[in-house]
């Protein structure tokens, strides 16, 4: 075997491309009317993403290649949600307490990834570390295609997905914000190396 690191694959891609806005509605349906064990999932998948594209937006990334080895490959240094989280402080682009906000995110999901028990939100054990986070409203979306409103679930679990949505709503503005600066810049969308693209907003 030889000793490269491995390239990036259709199925890393699954993780790294942005959101087309036809997904959206999906992403809606299976974070209000899925298993709770699929919310936190998706929603700490939405928030990763974005996470992703704000700090690699700051960087000189100028190849899926180079993305790869940051980002992608095995040994990766940014390949996990907690060194990102790391790394998006040390750049400034956002404060202790939203990293304190993307850490619970991350310890949930991987209680709802990594075990193979079936339990939900509003377990003691977890609504412990949902009640940290800031009681954040469904309806407070500027994302018109994530905006959830009146849905009939559990306080811990509307909890988890507001904060979710509203962590995303942070990242997004400060990747847009980074990349209105004329340079080249590549974020990967499995197509060509200078298309940025943004998700959809309501108007301000």
């Amino acid at each position: 075997m030889g000793g490269g690191k491995k390239k990036p694959s259709a199925f890393s891609k699954l993780t790294s491309d942005p959101l087309r806005p036809d997904e959206f509605e999906a992403i809606k349906d299976e974070l209000v009317n899925g298993p709770d064990r699929s919310a936190a999932i998706m929603g700490a998948s939405l928030v990763e993403l974005s996470l992703t594209r704000a700090i690699a937006a700051r960087m000189v990334i100028k190849s899926q290649k180079q993305f790869g080895e940051l980002f992608q490959d095995t040994g990766a240094p940014l390949a996990t949600f907690y060194s990102k989280t790391l790394m998006g402080r040390a750049m400034g682009i956002y404060g202790q307490r939203v990293e304190g906000f993307l850490h619970t995110v991350r310890r949930v999901r991987n209680v709802f990834a990594h075990s193979p028990r079936s339990f939900s939100f509003e377990l003691e054990s977890i609504a412990v570390h949902l009640d940290k986070l800031p009681a954040a409203k469904l309806s407070e979306s500027t994302l018109p295609n994530l905006s959830i409103e009146d849905a009939e679930i559990g306080p811990h679990r509307a909890r988890f997905i507001a904060v979710a949505i509203n962590l995303l709503i942070v990242l997004e503005d400060a990747f847009d914000q980074h990349i209105k600066r004329p340079k080249e810049v590549f974020i990967p969308d499995g197509k060509d190396p200078v298309n940025i693209q943004r998700l959809p907003r309501k108007s301000r």
